[in-house]
């Protein structure tokens, strides 16, 4: 495959143009190699993992996270430096796919979208495409198919994400109380104490705790 058709194929996927202002997707090193025959594929463009795809003999390495979001001269002997190196001692082609694939709603976060059976999905922070029937944006909102137990729904969350706890904030769902960890339990305990605290002569409130809860707000909950 030639270099060129591989890039037009990357960006049919992941366009550089809607990628977030502060990040650098693209392609970060330009390489000798006309014909790619080798595709390295990683998360993280780092020192172990472009000398491992260098050894293997990678014609092309595609990486989701840049090699930095702050380039400079190769004046000083560090990561970014060392990765530079080695490529250019390779001939071989560096491109990140970063900020410009998180925003396709078919990339890294559909897979949990697809595991929850979510319908009507559309990004939780779209962008403007200019094109109605393009939707891109950040992170992903749907429904569930059907109404679900918030414990199973939970259960369900952890086995995919393999977190055994989790912290919500809001209004708990119908029938569910949240089971209060001992640190929060007790920093809370502590700020009703002072809340309920009675006023001394010449001392306010305001004087004596740092801490006043704002109405309407709910403290925050672990799971």
């Amino acid at each position: 495959m030639k270099v060129e058709e591989l890039i037009s194929y990357i960006e049919c996927i992941a366009n550089p143009k809607y990628s977030a202002k502060w990040d650098l997707s693209g392609l970060h090193v330009i390489g000798e190699k006309k014909y790619i025959k080798k595709l390295a594929i990683s998360l993280d463009p780092t020192e172990e993992v472009i000398s491992k795809a260098s050894m293997w003999g990678a014609d092309f390495i595609l990486t989701h996270h840049p090699t930095t979001l702050s380039p400079h001269l190769p004046n000083r002997d560090d990561s970014y430096t060392r990765v530079l190196r080695i490529m250019f001692k390779s001939g071989a082609w560096l491109y990140c796919a970063h900020t410009s694939l998180d925003v396709n709603l078919k990339g890294p976060v559909s897979w949990l979208a697809e595991e929850l059976n979510l319908k009507d999905i559309k990004p939780i922070e779209p962008i403007d495409t200019g094109d109605d029937s393009n939707f891109l944006g950040y992170g992903i909102i749907g429904d569930l198919r059907e109404e679900v137990p918030f414990l199973f729904f939970l259960n369900n969350l952890s086995s995919l994400l393999d977190r055994k706890k989790f912290c919500g904030v809001g209004r708990e769902p119908n029938g569910y109380r949240p089971r209060s960890s001992r640190r929060c339990r007790s920093r809370m305990s502590r700020q009703s104490r002072r809340l309920r605290r009675p006023r001394q002569r010449g001392v306010g409130l305001r004087g004596a705790v740092g801490y006043r809860r704002r109405p309407g707000r709910r403290p925050r909950s672990c799971l």
